[in-house]
């Protein structure tokens, strides 16, 4: 998912009204913390033969410090999605 795509995703989100004022989601939260999910994410592209997806980890890690971590999902998730293809990388 290219960054771009992923300002279009949270965007909509956000039009939708499914995130609050105070960045928290109104939905509940899902029982996987986001590294889980992001580490799942990589592992079910890897089976089904999609080819990993690149995110700006570093990038996300400076956002995350400039927005006083109001962007920790994101980083979180990516972070996952890297510890997971480096799994899938080794057993392919």
């Amino acid at each position: 998912m290219l960054l771009h795509q992923l300002h279009n995703y949270i965007k909509n989100h956000y039009q939708n009204g499914d995130y609050a004022y105070d960045y928290q989601t109104t939905t509940p939260p899902t029982a996987s913390s986001d590294y889980q999910q992001g580490y799942q994410q990589a592992l079910a592209d890897y089976k089904s033969g999609q080819m990993h997806h690149h995110y700006p980890y570093f990038s996300m890690i400076l956002l995350n410090t400039l927005s006083n971590n109001k962007a920790k999902e994101i980083s979180e998730f990516i972070r996952g999605y890297r510890a997971g293809k480096k799994t899938a990388d080794k057993a392919g």
